[in-house]
């Protein structure tokens, strides 16, 4: 959080506000504070050092009468002040502002719980793909590998261009899996990132104690941003199969035909 350094107290103008109002929108001091409680009681005052600095763009007034927020109208979902209550939400259902910014922090943190657990799904698929099947493709292209160049020791010289090629194909195969593979990565690691990086909102949101500054901030967090993309399913690499001696000695016996012209 970042925090705001030393300020002048709004009322005295010395360098010494360690509080602040939320209602009032400006720093005090200590003795200032004793007046400034005595006839606004219900205002809200912290520790200056606690007051994160996107409090300042948050407006706590009705931009229609210029009044402080006092109410929750149920009816229209938003902030209302005194005269609101008599004019535009007049016989609207209103509750506390308190009761609101309470439900919406349960809610937020059941979703920061619901992202986090996908976080723990996403961390084992990504142990998963690095630690095991990025090893099991390229095992079974070094086996395949290894079976074609035992066929070829059993064979003479000239057998060698046709070993190279099977090995180069096999290599190919190995070079497209493993971008496949990566691609898969490399998104399931943008998720990830995007689910860290939700809950982190999250978790700077619930650390607002004032309730207004609270619900007013968290509107910036739609659903969407909670609702991040579903875990993608993981598809197995394509398998290169077994290496199929009947396939390789076709391929030099035509090689032999071929330069030596016998049919």
């Amino acid at each position: 959080m970042a925090q705001i350094s030393s300020n002048k107290c709004h009322n005295c103008e010395k360098d010494n506000a360690g509080l602040y109002c939320y209602e009032c929108q400006y720093f005090l001091c200590a003795p200032c504070r004793l007046i400034h409680d005595k006839f606004l009681k219900k205002h809200t005052v912290t520790e200056s050092g606690k007051i994160d600095r996107s409090v300042f763009a948050s407006r706590l007034k009705c931009e229609r009468h210029d009044l402080e927020f006092a109410h929750y109208c149920k009816d229209c979902k938003c902030l209302t002040c005194s005269e609101c209550t008599t004019s535009g939400h007049k016989s609207h259902e209103f509750t506390e502002v308190s009761e609101v910014a309470a439900s919406i922090r349960t809610d937020l943190n059941q979703a920061n719980c619901n992202v986090k657990a996908k976080l723990d799904i996403l961390s084992r698929l990504i142990d998963e793909i690095e630690n095991v099947k990025m090893k099991n493709v390229k095992e079974e292209n070094n086996q395949f590998v290894e079976d074609a160049r035992k066929i070829a020791r059993e064979l003479i010289r000239m057998i060698e261009s046709v070993t190279e090629q099977t090995v180069n194909r096999a290599s190919d195969f190995l070079i497209l899996e493993q971008q496949n593979i990566a691609f898969e990565l490399a998104k399931i690691k943008k998720l990830q990132k995007d689910c860290t990086s939700v809950t982190d909102r999250i978790e700077q949101l619930t650390k607002i104690e004032h309730d207004m500054t609270f619900y007013v901030q968290q509107k910036s967090l739609t659903k969407e941003k909670t609702e991040t993309d579903s875990i993608p399913m993981i598809i197995g690499p394509n398998k290169i199969g077994e290496f199929k001696n009947e396939d390789f000695i076709d391929q030099v016996v035509e090689t032999i035909q071929s330069k030596y012209s016998i049919r």
